[in-house]
């Protein structure tokens, strides 16, 4: 099995151990209760970082070398890398949004509440669809030839929340999720 696939899986994980706080902080919104707006621009600030400037660009290279081997994954692949666009567009949005009330700007709690749910459903939904179909297939299909030639276009980063060394920007989130 591929290195690669399994930092694809292993990204998933980590995704959804996020998105699960950030649920929870959504719930807290929802409640009329106080959610900690800087942990979820921190978490926020991840989402938008490390996902979308090497996650999916390297998926999206798994993806271009599946096509080579079956033409009937096209139109699902097709969907996915659209769907690493709206995701980012997503996250980008609601990262500002975020700012906005960090910086004390007034936004109604439940566009706010709204625009949380919608990211988290939509990332939920996409890395299903991938872990569901698309990286068996890449698994059956793609040779080791194939993700080394992968690994070749880009190298695998480390992950700078999840991965052995913290980056100081995602320092207090590491402490909130170890706690």
């Amino acid at each position: 099995m591929s290195e690669i696939i399994d930092q694809l899986r292993q990204d998933h994980v980590n995704f959804s151990r996020l998105l699960d706080l950030l649920y929870s902080q959504l719930d807290l919104i929802h409640e009329g209760q106080t959610a900690d707006f800087e942990l979820m621009q921190d978490m926020m600030g991840y989402m938008t970082h490390y996902p979308d400037r090497f996650h999916h660009p390297l998926e999206d290279l798994v993806f271009a070398k599946l096509r080579e081997h079956s033409a009937v994954a096209d139109s699902a692949l097709q969907i996915l890398e659209k769907e690493h666009k709206g995701l980012a567009d997503k996250g980008e949005q609601f990262l500002n949004s975020l700012k906005s009330v960090v910086d004390g700007a007034l936004t109604r709690r439940d566009t706010l509440e709204a625009q949380g749910r919608d990211y988290v459903a939509f990332l939920r939904f996409h890395m299903d669809r991938e872990e569901g179909e698309v990286f068996p297939l890449a698994e059956k299909l793609l040779s080791q030839a194939d993700w080394n030639h992968i690994g070749s276009e880009m190298a695998l980063q480390e992950d700078p929340l999840f991965g052995l060394v913290v980056a100081e920007d995602y320092r207090a989130l590491y402490r909130y999720i170890s706690q």
